[in-house]
């Protein structure tokens, strides 16, 4: 989530002139980077607070809890990202939900699979044209509108902008983040999908990215006592590794491209880490609370299955 080369200009460019200080007021993001282990299933990297704050009233948490429940009980989304016969479905769903869903299962997987790549590569075109647009012009409105649209954040929770809890999850602003990310989602995507079918595995995805964006919001307001902006693809990848992991756990990971590990042993290494890391790292690079959200999601989403579908191991 760093803004190097715009911001170094865009803070020039403030200093020589005040006035435009007043005029054009933005935060500026605490730059981190990315910290995740490599390996031959998938490489994770995560986006973590841009500027981070002092954020610990209760009453904001409980504010946005019940903001957040009350729009996705008003919003049709909810019921055509969990469709009746998906694994977080209660069932006794309508024709047109079973009509949505029977023409996301029957869409070539491929469409689904390079139009969420496709869309990560379009937000990053994004944020490259905000920076340029900054660098260039001096112009702040087009990072401002990003930050607003494509970072999760306090802020824009309070302020209505609840969308960008799922935005975020498409939006990476280094070249690195995209491709570390990018490459973890090539890997593992297309085995998780065959397996689950494409509305069923967009339910994991979308909604463990949106997990994973609520419980970094949450954990570090509570536990890290701050705010801040995030973004990127890290939770809803892990929420789909983490699945895997519980279904097929003796499946072998090649940890940085060589160590053979078991699914089940990288997962939960990777799981401990970022726990102590949301934990006892304070100011770091890398937003660890988003990744256990991201794990804990795609738990869940197993435990679900078990359930409904009596799936045994």
């Amino acid at each position: 989530m760093a803004l190097n080369g715009g911001l170094r200009v865009f803070r020039r460019s403030l200093l020589s002139d005040p006035h435009k200080l007043r005029l054009y007021p933005i935060v500026r993001p605490r730059v981190q980077h990315t910290t995740a282990p490599p390996f031959r299933v998938a490489s994770l990297s995560t986006k973590p607070p841009l500027n981070p704050h002092r954020l610990a009233n209760p009453t904001l948490i409980l504010t946005f809890t019940r903001g957040l429940r009350s729009a996705l009980e008003r919003s049709p989304i909810r019921r055509i990202v969990r469709p009746p016969q998906s694994p977080f479905s209660g069932g006794g769903g309508n024709d047109f939900l079973e009509r949505w869903k029977r023409r996301i299962d029957r869409a070539n997987p491929d469409y689904i699979f390079y139009a969420i790549l496709g869309v990560n590569g379009l937000v990053f075109l994004m944020w490259g044209w905000a920076q340029e647009n900054l660098q260039k012009f001096r112009d702040p409105e087009p990072l401002r509108f990003m930050f607003k649209h494509f970072t999760t954040s306090w802020t824009n929770v309070l302020e209505g902008r609840i969308w960008t809890l799922l935005t975020a999850c498409f939006s990476h602003e280094m070249t690195g983040h995209l491709l570390v990310n990018g490459m973890s989602f090539w890997f593992m995507a297309p085995p998780v999908m065959r397996m689950l079918g494409n509305s069923a595995f967009l339910a994991l995805y979308l909604g463990g990215g949106i997990a994973s964006s609520t419980f970094s919001l949450v954990w570090n307001a509570v536990v890290q006592h701050r705010g801040g902006n995030a973004h990127g693809a890290s939770g809803a990848i892990y929420s789909v590794i983490s699945l895997f992991a519980c279904l097929f756990p003796n499946t072998t990971f090649l940890l940085f491209f060589i160590v053979p590990v078991p699914a089940w042993l990288c997962v939960s290494g990777i799981f401990a880490w970022d726990l102590y890391g949301s934990l006892r790292r304070r100011g770091g690079m890398t937003d660890s609370a988003g990744h256990v959200g991201g794990v804990l999601a795609g738990v869940a989403y197993f435990l679900r299955m078990r359930r409904g579908f009596g799936l045994k191991r």
